[in-house]
């Protein structure tokens, strides 16, 4: 499964809004987080796998700021994460699957 095509496809298949730098810039942190896991493993240098962790963090937290500005319809530059996840998933209409992934996503 290439996560990178699947992602670019999805962005692609969307209509133009201002969300789109926003999952740009995902899809940029996804994009570097495949290619230092690349790297780490290749390389054995698994110093570049905190580097993939973190992308993946930004990417999550940049997604769920999106979903708050398309979902709301409010700008999320004030909010902190924790403020965005407590809004999603208490207040909008998010399957329960993607509500479960919200939440657990922080336990690990």
């Amino acid at each position: 499964m290439d996560i990178v095509a699947i992602l670019k496809e999805r962005i692609l298949s969307l209509t133009e809004g201002d969300y789109m730098t926003g999952l740009q810039a995902v899809e940029t942190h996804i994009t570097s987080a495949v290619r230092h896991h690349t790297r780490g493993k290749l390389e054995s240098d698994y110093s570049l796998f905190t580097d993939v962790i973190h992308r993946c963090n930004r990417a999550f937290e940049g997604s769920l700021r999106e979903d708050y500005k398309v979902l709301a319809d409010k700008d999320p530059r004030n909010l902190n994460t924790s403020q965005i996840e407590n809004y999603l998933t208490t207040t909008t209409t998010i399957r329960p699957r993607i509500i479960d992934g919200v939440t657990n996503y922080r336990k690990f």
